[in-house]
């Protein structure tokens, strides 16, 4: 397993509290968000993304002020939470690089999907502490995970290379097919055989039942 760089550590004291755990506000929804604000489709549909910002940063201002780190979308809420002064100097900025839903695959598996142009790079431009993503996971069913863990393994040496902070989320789902009480019962091994793919990409295992960082403990 690959140690924590210094930079790395430092990213991960900053989106941890004085106690030491992680209390992140995440509102980087932006579909789930809209569902939120509007009962039909027509009205969702209204709500523009600069609405979605400012919801975010009420969110932020309000909210997210009173924990130790704040995950938002980079179409939304960024670079604005931190050029008006709404990001509390102590609240912790995680960018997420994930877009919405996901695509499939001609055998039904879940493709991640990324936001065009988030780089670590442009993490660091927008005053991110780090970047997150989310991978869609099944450990049992090994190709299922080959354009994700590719994915997974371009965006790893990215963030190694501008030496920033990345959190990793593994995300199990049901597969085509798979009924509900097949997939429940599987659950405790899917979680348990995630811990497989961290060495090939060079994670460390966390505590945290959804978390990675890479190259970093949790």
């Amino acid at each position: 397993m690959a140690r924590m760089t210094t930079a790395e550590r430092r990213g991960y004291h900053q989106i941890c509290g004085q106690d030491g755990a992680m209390m992140v506000i995440a509102c980087d929804q932006r579909g789930g968000m809209r569902t939120l604000l509007a009962a039909d489709p027509e009205a969702q549909a209204k709500i523009s993304n600069e609405m979605l910002g400012n919801t975010k940063a009420d969110i932020t201002r309000y909210l997210a002020s009173k924990a130790s780190c704040v995950l938002v979308d980079p179409i939304c809420a960024v670079p604005q939470v931190v050029d008006e002064g709404v990001l509390s100097r102590d609240t912790a900025l995680l960018i997420g690089l994930d877009a919405s839903g996901w695509d499939t695959s001609p055998e039904g598996y879940r493709i991640s999907k990324m936001v065009d142009g988030i780089t670590a790079r442009r993490v660091r431009e927008l005053g991110g502490t780090g970047g997150k993503i989310m991978i869609y996971l099944r450990s049992d069913t090994p190709e299922a995970n080959t354009q994700n863990m590719a994915t997974l393994e371009r965006v790893i040496a990215d963030f190694s290379s501008e030496d920033l902070l990345l959190v990793v989320e593994f995300l199990t789902y049901a597969l085509e097919g798979e009924s509900k009480e097949a997939y429940t019962a599987k659950i405790p091994e899917l979680i348990q055989g995630r811990h497989a793919a961290l060495p090939r990409c060079g994670l460390q295992s966390t505590q945290a039942p959804l978390s990675r960082l890479a190259g970093i403990l949790c």
